[in-house]
């Protein structure tokens, strides 16, 4: 995907289906309800607190086209030894989605790795079950493409600090146009000089 074709999607906005996505993105899916997915980031938009450490049950492809993107993975350890520095336990991803009740709250070790940096035409991978939080220049915008889904549609948070202090989980809902129109003319603005 070029350029031209995400100024012409974004031009065309009306056209396709927008959401809100808690950690600050308005995405759609540019081949209906399957692949691939245009996201663009905007710091209005997060509703997870910045401590939202997270996975998939995919794995994923994204590419910057444009603005820059921070992407931090975590190696989590379930520990039994000494006290903990965070908890993590599962949630049901997206629309549908919400913590699972009768999954534990499990005491961990939360062990950043060096913040990766991306930039327009960078691209990186990541396997399913990498837990990592994702930050971002405000109006950056990747395209993903998820593969090698798992059966189950499970995703695993963490967290620093007690188990009641668990991020809140909100589901991703239909963006209202004048949100949708907002969003994407400041990313024209930005990055296209419209």
């Amino acid at each position: 995907m070029t350029r031209d074709d995400v100024h012409a999607i974004l031009l065309g906005w009306r056209s396709y289906e927008w959401q809100v996505q808690g950690f600050g993105m308005l995405r759609t899916y540019l081949d209906g309800p399957g692949e691939p997915r245009l996201q663009i980031w905007d710091q209005r938009l997060a509703t997870w607190s910045n401590n939202a450490i997270h996975d998939h049950p995919w794995a994923f492809t994204s590419t910057i086209l444009a603005g820059t993107l921070f992407n931090q993975r975590y190696e989590i350890r379930t520990v039994a030894t000494h006290a903990p520095n965070g908890h993590t336990t599962d949630i049901i991803p997206g629309t549908r989605g919400g913590q699972l009740s009768e999954r534990p709250v499990v005491p961990c070790d939360i062990i950043p790795q060096p913040i990766e940096v991306y930039s327009l035409g960078d691209r990186y991978r990541q396997t399913h079950r990498e837990m990592h939080l994702t930050r971002y220049a405000q109006s950056t915008i990747t395209l993903i493409e998820r593969t090698e889904r798992e059966a189950a549609d499970i995703a695993r948070i963490a967290w620093y600090g007690a188990p009641d202090e668990q991020p809140p989980f909100v589901n991703p809902y239909e963006a209202p146009p004048e949100i949708t129109e907002t969003v994407i003319s400041d990313a024209l603005r930005m990055w296209w000089f419209a």
